[in-house]
């Protein structure tokens, strides 16, 4: 009989235990995230989930992170310096959008190494300048190259989504014959997205946000005549602009479209 009695006694406190930390914290997969403060600021890091806790470090604006876990009052354990700490969530995005870069003036700053394990690399294309290519780790999954029409030294720009995938653009070629390839891949080096765009006079694209784009393609001038006509001479300033959420499977939704006059779309 005291031998049973121990035993519940053992599974209560067993029991008791793990509803302590179920209501205390959110078991999460692990994720990416930034930190996001004021420029010049810096994120407290902390050694347990409490303003009151002892200051271990800080992170700079724009930092990545993994995220282990989450709790219900608000913070994130993440690792700093191999050990294990917490930042405040409310200071993290757990995606990013990069800036624009042009290849002809910032090839210098590539490879540009992503947190989700994935490299955005740079090719010389035979000596006439650089295009942009994705790697996980040495290996080439994707290489711009490989499209149908391409340029060199055009603007490129990348995200990191909250799925740990990444998307691409590159935007290449001349007034009146540009085109733009959009490309998502997963952090293993999947790629589930590959898409052209440049049927008309002119297009663009801009992320939105890190799963979210949007594409104007320019009309072309219905008395375009190209055989005597240069290529400039198809623009019109009407541009039909859409925009798509895009899903961690590569499926695109519309979400909004309309149209806008104007002679350089951005």
């Amino acid at each position: 009989m005291k031998r049973l009695f121990k035993v519940l006694i053992m599974l209560a406190l067993v029991l008791s235990f793990f509803s302590f930390n179920s209501s205390t914290t959110e078991a999460v997969t692990t994720k990416i995230a930034f930190v996001d403060v004021e420029k010049g600021s810096t994120l407290n890091v902390r050694s347990s989930a409490s303003t009151k806790a002892k200051k271990i470090g800080s992170l700079k604006d724009g930092a990545s992170v993994v995220v282990y876990s989450q709790t219900k009052s608000g913070w994130s354990e993440i690792r700093y310096k191999n050990k294990k700490a917490f930042v405040s969530t409310k200071y993290l995005n757990f995606s990013k959008v990069y800036p624009v870069y042009y290849l002809s003036e910032d090839y210098k700053k590539f490879p540009k190494k992503l947190p989700n394990g994935l490299t955005i690399g740079k090719e010389n294309w035979s000596g006439l300048g650089y295009v942009p290519s994705i790697l996980k780790g040495k290996k080439k999954v994707w290489r711009s190259l490989k499209e149908p029409i391409i340029n060199t030294g055009g603007k490129v720009q990348f995200t990191v989504t909250k799925n740990k995938d990444t998307f691409l653009y590159y935007y290449s070629g001349a007034s009146g014959a540009a085109s733009v390839v959009l490309v998502g891949v997963h952090s293993d080096g999947k790629v589930f997205l590959n898409k052209h765009y440049g049927d008309g006079a002119g297009v663009d694209l801009k992320f939105l946000e890190a799963d979210k784009v949007e594409i104007a393609v320019e009309r072309d001038n219905e008395n375009w005549n190209p055989a005597i006509d240069g290529n400039a001479a198809r623009h019109t300033g009407i541009w039909d602009v859409k925009q798509y959420t895009i899903s961690k499977t590569g499926k695109m939704k519309l979400v909004k479209k309309y149209m806008k006059k104007t002679e350089i779309f951005n």
